[in-house]
């Protein structure tokens, strides 16, 4: 319907949300940047992948997929700080890729309107809460898997599922 074609157009988030929500960002910092998390270790492991050594050997504390090393090699080639600053970027725009695809599916899917679309967020936040943060506490990857699942599916993405087997398999065989 046009009312839920309306609700999906991004610049409706009021100016006072986004204030609150990046000031949250900036506070949380201190805490993602010297918490015990992977961010440290996914460094370490790219950097191990940049010289061709064993991650096993290299980086004893990586238990993560190679793939995941393989894509931290730029950010390894910076400063530890900036590596880090970088990496919450990257955690800050998958989980508001995945909201917004999310999102965009829900409309799609139930022809939400704009009044509905308020309680939709609402209810999205408070029930999501728990779980955003404990990614963002460990600095964990998930929400960059769980934004390209979400990318696969809401975009109809069979090629670029087949494109990252090939690609997969290509790099863990060694081709």
């Amino acid at each position: 319907t046009q009312d839920s074609a309306a609700a999906a157009r991004p610049g409706r988030y009021s100016a006072i949300t986004w204030t609150v929500v990046g000031l949250a960002l900036v506070l949380y910092y201190p805490a993602f940047s010297t918490g015990y998390g992977g961010t440290a270790i996914f460094l370490l492991a790219g950097d191990c992948m940049l010289q061709g050594q064993p991650l096993a050997a290299c980086s004893p504390g990586y238990s993560y997929p190679p793939l995941l090393a393989f894509f931290m090699i730029p950010l390894s080639l910076l400063p530890l700080w900036a590596g880090k600053l970088a990496w919450y970027g990257v955690v800050i725009a998958t989980t508001y890729g995945c909201f917004r695809i999310c999102e965009s599916l829900t409309i799609g899917s139930f022809g939400v309107t704009r009044k509905e679309l308020m309680w939709v967020r609402l209810f999205t936040v408070i029930l999501s809460f728990k779980f955003v943060m404990a990614v963002f506490a460990n600095q964990a990857y998930d929400s960059l898997v769980f934004f390209f699942l979400l990318a696969v599916f809401a975009f109809g993405g069979l090629i670029l599922l087949v494109a990252l087997s090939v690609i997969v398999t290509s790099f863990v065989v060694g081709l």
